[in-house]
This record gives structure tokens, C-alpha cells and sequence, in this order.
């Protein structure tokens, strides 16, 4: 149960890897269809607050604050997502393969981390940082014909990289895991 508290984001982010990568295999488009239309309606109400916000603040914190601008920005953003998703479908490989690529290097510091504390299975996030990298240029480069391929892949990709990183959770591979506890020290009454 300790362990389980200690490792409770990693697991949740493994999770969220898990049932993402799930959601994108069966129905990629559709799922970052959804995606990017529920980002443009947040951004249209956000925008619709601060365009709120702006009309009753007094003038002065109301020009010190930029609601109407930042009201403004918003809600054509917040349009532009709800009603031209389409638009951003060929941009999510991108912005997914970028992501996992800093995962993947995020992984390499915590391999290395391991093996400057001398943990015997510090490969295991070596591997892990590998299989991150590869499947991000893997993504990058977009060696498949549609969107729809892409997202099959990216949705693999995520179950996977949702594999490795639950393994390197409950093996004991991270790298605060390996680091030996501080000893309390004792205070002095010099």
C-alpha cells in the first residue's frame, strides 16, 4: 500500500496513457475530433468570462487586465476548434510525436539517474526511453497515407508506452526509488 501511495500520479498517468491509447485505436478521428471541438468550447467560455469580467471591472483594472483581448483571442480560438477541427487533425501527430519524444527524454535522465545511484535495472528505463524515442519519430516522420492509420499507430503507441512506464513503476525502477533515504540529523546545541 506504500508503494502504491508513493507511485500514485505515475500510476494515474499510466492509466490515462492506457485508456487514451484505447480511445484513439478505436475510433482515432473521431476521439481527436472530440478533443479539439471540447478545447474550442472551454476556450469560447473562457472568452465569454473574461469578456464578462471585462465589462464590469472598473476601467482601470479592466485595461491593466486585457480581458477584452484575452476575452476576445479566446473565443476566435475557441471557434476556430469547435467549428474546424478538421484543420487540426493533420497537426496531432505532430503534437503527439513531440510529446512523446519528451517523455523519451525525460526517461533517458531518470535511466541515467538510476545508474549514477547504482541500480542494478537501471536498462529498464533505458528501454523505456528507447521505445519512446522510436515511436516518436516513428510518428514524426508519418510514414502512413491517412490520419486514420496514424491514429492506430499513435493509439498502439500509447498502450505500449503505458506498459513500459506501469513496469517501471511497480518493478521499482525509478530513480527516487533507488536514491537511499536521508537519515534524520540530529540537532546540535552548540
Amino acid at each position: 500500500m506504500k508503494k502504491l501511495k508513493k507511485h500514485f500520479t505515475g500510476i494515474l498517468l499510466c492509466l490515462f496513457e492506457l485508456i487514451v491509447g484505447i480511445l484513439v485505436l478505436v475510433d482515432p478521428l473521431g476521439f481527436t475530433a472530440a478533443i479539439i471541438v471540447t478545447a474550442g468550447i472551454g476556450l469560447i467560455i473562457l472568452g465569454l468570462v473574461w469578456v464578462v469580467k471585462y465589462g464590469s471591472a472598473d476601467p482601470q483594472a479592466a485595461a491593466q487586465g486585457q480581458y477584452l483581448l484575452k476575452g476576445l483571442l479566446a473565443l476566435s480560438a475557441g471557434c476556430f476548434c469547435a467549428f474546424r477541427s478538421h484543420w487540426f487533425l493533420g497537426a496531432f501527430g505532430i503534437l503527439l510525436g513531440a510529446a512523446i519524444f519528451a517523455a523519451g527524454l525525460a526517461k533517458i535522465q531518470i535511466a541515467m539517474d538510476m545508474f549514477r545511484v547504482e541500480n542494478k535495472r537501471w536498462y529498464f528505463g533505458l528501454v523505456g526511453a528507447a521505445i519512446s524515442l522510436i515511436c516518436a519519430v516513428v510518428i514524426l516522420k508519418n510514414p502512413f497515407a491517412t490520419t486514420a492509420a496514424l491514429g492506430i499507430f499513435i493509439g498502439v503507441s500509447l498502450i505500449v508506452e503505458a506498459a513500459v512506464d506501469a513496469a517501471m513503476l511497480f518493478v521499482g525502477n525509478m530513480a527516487k526509488a533507488a536514491l537511499p533515504e536521508e537519515e534524520p540529523q540530529e540537532e546540535n546545541d552548540t
